[in-house]
């Protein structure tokens, strides 16, 4: 039917050529008294010429890309109606203007030999106007069956292919949309699974933020990747993210999802056929009710798309303008209060401050004070006020926060190569300005060596020598022994008077009850609160509870107090039994593993996949791999495991 169609509409261009043939053949032998007329002449043979080889070339792309009979029937017709709009253009202007004109010429110059001259060359012109529009309708036919490609999308796109493309991963149990891992304020960040073939480069993953409120049509995967909604309109925001290489099972257990995924993925050959990407996507500056992305994915060696693009859940962003912690009162698109490190300008927007600056606001919204503006960056920013430049940081004459010169230094307002005071730990040496050790990380002090006063936590010894730690339960003191504490941890009281004096008998902290959080009122001994898990026995005047489940061994079979657990379970702060964690093999606290089962490595007391294909990573940790489980390799360089047909260089088995 394509054949049929274009052959159509190949004689139906033909009456263009054709009229552009006799009108050249014309100019060639024709007798012109006023010259611009053989000149507007040629020019209409130019315009003629051109449009029939336009619609020649749109014609055949239109034809190609048909999907049915009806489909090429209809732009078939289109073709037709396109070509006859000029000569009805034509007539409705001759109504108004005359268009024709005559060519003449003599008998004598019809026998002439110049005559017969021009007749050949326009023979010869009249051969070319045919010839070469057949042979190039002829050779891009050719070239779209061998291809595969339209002749438009070769030129707007170059040479594109439909194998071997990317595609996202779709299971009965949910698997794998975008994940939105975090949100701030007017920004998202998404995380998207993909796969590609094995031995291809790893793919590129074209994007576009579009407004869903209404919701647009679903855009194809072409659509996305020139950052357009299903309805053609612009998307708010677009890019395109090379993807990076990531251990499956890793990546799906960490978002969440179902162990069943993983099944799939192995059935579907993974490693064999296809290797897993993922992309990481930062989204910001999106100030709106309802927002969705859509992905698509594109091999970057064939070029071909994804069958289909996958889309995020829709999002709100918070209306508040940029750099903003409230917009309650000022509403959508302002501030009320902004961010440390911003200012809220007249129109109720927020500004960032010069770097490294606690606050810029130059007093307050309304004020006179002068203030200086400058670049950073290529983004406008603002100059510091005085004394709000971070730690170890100096204002100088500009606005701007330098940072001082010295040290540990903590403040050098003075000179950037003198400091005037020194960070916890240091003290300022006088004569030249920098800083030295006391004799203590936690001391403050005025010489070298010396030590006036402490951290929190910590207090002096009797002879102001160092810091010591405070008596236990105290959280502040002044002097390092339980006679002198000025506040209390939780479950100690304090009793007495607090005394700066160190010969004082002055406070000390007392334990409350066994498992009390606050005995204030009640006082040593006793309980106000008891910890979770536990209720205030009055008779007993203790924190009392029942037997514990899963426990092996009780400290007191009454009270449910458990000292071992059974394997899997491990021993909460208050004495219970509670499940080690996922994938946990063995634990002595509750939520904190010390080993994990097979195929899982610790992080952050928590068991998480090694590798894909790993038998273990006790060593090397999540996502990667010690041993590589029969028939695949271990890359000593990224401590994955390779599948054979990937295999290039000497690997570890």
């Amino acid at each position: 039917m394509k054949l049929v169609a274009t052959s159509v509409a190949v004689f139906k261009i033909s009456s263009e050529f054709q009229q552009a043939q006799q009108l050249c053949l014309a100019l060639s032998v024709g007798n012109f008294q006023v010259p611009k007329r053989r000149l507007c002449g040629w020019w209409a043979v130019f315009l003629q010429y051109c449009m029939a080889l336009f619609v020649l070339f749109v014609s055949l792309s239109a034809v190609l890309s048909g999907q049915n009979c009806v489909a090429c029937i209809m732009k078939i017709f289109t073709v037709f109606v396109v070509i006859d709009m000029d000569n009805l253009a034509a007539r409705f202007i001759e109504v108004f203007h005359e268009l024709n004109f005559e060519v003449k010429t003599s008998q004598e110059g019809l026998e002439s030999e110049e005559h017969r001259r021009k007749m050949r060359g326009g023979m010869y012109l009249q051969l070319c106007c045919m010839v070469v529009p057949m042979v190039a309708v002829l050779v891009l036919a050719i070239m779209s069956v061998i291809t595969g490609q339209l002749p438009l999308t070769i030129v707007k796109h170059g040479y594109v292919s439909n194998n071997a493309a990317p595609r996202f991963m779709q299971t009965a149990d949910g698997c794998c949309p975008p994940v939105e891992e975090s949100r701030t304020g007017t920004g998202v960040r998404y995380n998207v699974f993909l796969l590609s073939g094995i031995h291809e480069q790893p793919p590129l993953v074209h994007w576009v933020a579009v407004q869903s409120d209404p919701e647009p049509i679903p855009p194809s995967s072409l659509q996305v990747k020139e950052g357009f909604d299903g309805d053609g309109n612009p998307g708010c925001q677009m890019g395109t993210l090379l993807a990076q290489e990531v251990q499956a099972h890793y990546w799906l257990q960490v978002h969440g999802f179902a162990g069943t995924a993983y099944q799939t993925l192995q059935r579907e050959r993974l490693y064999h056929s296809f290797m897993p990407y993922n992309i990481t996507l930062d989204l910001e500056g999106l100030i709106g009710p309802r927002y969705r992305v859509y992905f698509a994915a594109q091999n970057s060696r064939t070029r071909a798309l994804s069958s289909f693009p996958v889309r995020s859940e829709v999002f709100s962003t918070s209306m508040c303008a940029r750099h903003c912690a409230s917009c309650d009162i000022s509403g959508p698109g302002f501030c009320d209060r902004c961010n440390e490190g911003t200012y809220r300008t007249l129109g109720g927007l927020c500004e960032p401050c010069t770097s490294d600056c606690h606050s810029c606001r130059g007093g307050n919204e309304s004020s006179q004070t002068e203030v200086a503006h400058f670049f950073l960056g290529g983004e406008k920013v603002r100059s510091c006020d005085i004394g709000e430049c971070h730690s170890g940081y100096s204002r100088n004459a500009e606005g701007r926060c330098d940072k001082c010169k010295v040290e540990h230094c903590g403040v050098c307002d003075d000179s950037l190569d003198r400091c005037s005071r020194c960070e916890m730990g240091f003290g300022v040496a006088a004569d030249n300005g920098t800083c030295y050790p006391c004799a203590h990380m936690h001391c403050g002090c005025s010489e070298a060596g010396g030590c006036d006063s402490c951290s929190r936590g910590w207090g002096l010894t009797d002879h102001n020598g160092t810091c010591v730690e405070c008596d236990i339960g105290c959280d502040d003191c002044v002097y390092a022994h339980s006679a002198s504490c000025r506040d209390c941890k939780p479950g100690f009281v304090m009793a007495g008077l607090a005394s700066d004096d160190p010969d004082s008998s002055g406070t000390e902290c007392m334990r409350c009850a066994i498992h009390c959080t606050n005995c204030s009122r009640s006082g040593p001994g006793q309980c106000d609160e008891c910890a979770h898990g536990f209720g205030y026995n009055d008779d007993a005047r203790e924190c009392q509870s029942c037997a514990v489940p899963h426990c092996e061994g009780c400290a007191d079979p009454r009270w449910r107090k458990c000292a071992k657990c059974e394997q899997g379970y491990g021993i909460t702060p208050e004495g219970l039994c509670d499940s080690c964690g996922k994938f946990c093999e063995l634990c002595d606290q509750a939520g904190k593993c010390a080993r994990c089962i097979t195929g899982y490595a610790l992080s952050g007391m928590k068991c998480l996949s090694c590798a894909d294909s790993c038998a273990s990573c006790e060593s090397s940790g999540p996502a990667k791999c010690d041993q590589c489980l029969s028939g695949f390799y271990l890359d000593a360089s990224t401590k994955t495991c390779i599948p054979p047909s990937l295999k290039s260089g000497p690997l570890e088995i």
